[in-house]
This record gives C-alpha cells, sequence and structure tokens, in this order.
C-alpha cells in the first residue's frame, strides 16, 4: 500500500517554526497533483511536480482543489498535523492514469509557480480510474517528533 511521505519543502516549514521560531505557515488552498513517470522524490520542488503532472483530459483539470484543509503546529506535542477533506476524481471520457500523487500548499489557482509541495505519495505502479468511475483520495498525515502524542487533540 502506498503511503505519503512528507516532501523536503514541508519539513523545511516545521523546522523553522519548531526551532527557528519562524511564524506558522497560514496555508488554506491545496490541490492534490496526479503526475505520471515515476521521477518525483521528497526534495522535488514546485517545477518538478508541476512538469510531471497529467494532461488536462478525462475530468482531470489542473489538480483537485482541497477546501477546508489546514495545516495545525502544536508547539507542545513538537507535531504539525495536514489535514485535508477527501476528494473525489471522476474520469470522464477516457480512463485516467497516473502514478503519483502530490499535494501541493498555496494554490489558489492552477499557476503553481508560488506553491509549496507538501506530502508525495508513490504508488510504484501506473493506476487507472476508469472511464464513468470515481475514485475518492483521502489523505491524512501527521507527523511529530518521537515525543509526540499523535492521538492527542
Amino acid at each position: 500500500m502506498a503511503t505519503w511521505q512528507l516532501m523536503d519543502a514541508a519539513a523545511s516549514d516545521i523546522a523553522n517554526v519548531y526551532w527557528l521560531g519562524a511564524a506558522a505557515p497560514t496555508s488554506t488552498n491545496f490541490r492534490l497533483i496526479l503526475c505520471n513517470a515515476g521521477a518525483l522524490t521528497k526534495a522535488s520542488n514546485i517545477t518538478a511536480v508541476a512538469a510531471a503532472e497529467i494532461a488536462n483530459a478525462n475530468g482531470y483539470t489542473d489538480g483537485a482543489l482541497l477546501t477546508g484543509g489546514a495545516i495545525a503546529f502544536d508547539a507542545a506535542q513538537l507535531r504539525a498535523e495536514v489535514t485535508y477533506p477527501a476528494v473525489t476524481i471522476t474520469a470522464s471520457g477516457g480512463d485516467i492514469t497516473y502514478d503519483q500523487a502530490v499535494i501541493i500548499a498555496d494554490a489558489p489557482t492552477s499557476d503553481y509557480s508560488a506553491s509549496r509541495p507538501v506530502l508525495l505519495c508513490d504508488f510504484g505502479s501506473a493506476q487507472t480510474i476508469p472511464n464513468g468511475q470515481d475514485y475518492a483520495f483521502t489523505v491524512q498525515y501527521n507527523h511529530g517528533e518521537n515525543a509526540a502524542d499523535v492521538s492527542a487533540a
């Protein structure tokens, strides 16, 4: 089963908040980007993500906007929790094929140039949403230090 991995840009945000006293990002605009080529890694930047995105076709258009997502920082428990609503993509007019998915932050439009990659999911092989079918992506990622109680509210 594929798992979501924290990308370096988001890890840098967390480190800056906890250890350098930077203000926590107030990201509220997130997108789920489907990609092909299997070339993305945790170190990939937004330019690489945009280049790997699948073409707008068959019901997929410029990533799926995730409304209501948020990054919460809990200094007492040394954790950052990223939650997103589930997003459903429906294949229409043909199959949608991808092998990686990326969550990007600060992406209110399809212009990703000022966005940050947050999470990467590498499925390891091509995945297909068959024509006429829905697929619901549910993403929850909790990053905490070894002493963090990630089950606490």
